[in-house]
């Protein structure tokens, strides 16, 4: 699925205008994504939750040269699936 598929989705299930309902997704990834960059954990009841974790800068290997890279400091974004979504997904046959 993609974001034009949620738009057209808005379209014809909700009769939102096309303009209307590319506004209100892109605004609602947009606050999610600023809720990441601010820090901050974001739950979606019965969907689940996005966090950042934050790895220190370390030293990796090249598998294929074992060449020692620095890996610098980053955040990662994860996501956790609520229990509902995964009983949901473990009923689908």
């Amino acid at each position: 699925m993609k974001k034009i598929d949620i738009i057209h989705f808005f379209e014809k299930e909700l009769g939102f205008t096309s303009s209307f309902s590319k506004k209100m997704v892109n605004l609602y990834f947009f606050y999610i994504v600023k809720a990441l960059y601010e820090k901050q954990r974001i739950e979606i009841r019965g969907f689940g939750s996005f966090f950042l974790k934050f790895y220190k800068e370390r030293v990796g290997l090249n598998p294929r040269t074992r060449e020692v890279i620095p890996i610098s400091e980053k955040y990662q974004v994860f996501f956790k699936p609520s229990k509902k979504l995964l009983k949901f997904i473990d009923n689908i046959e």
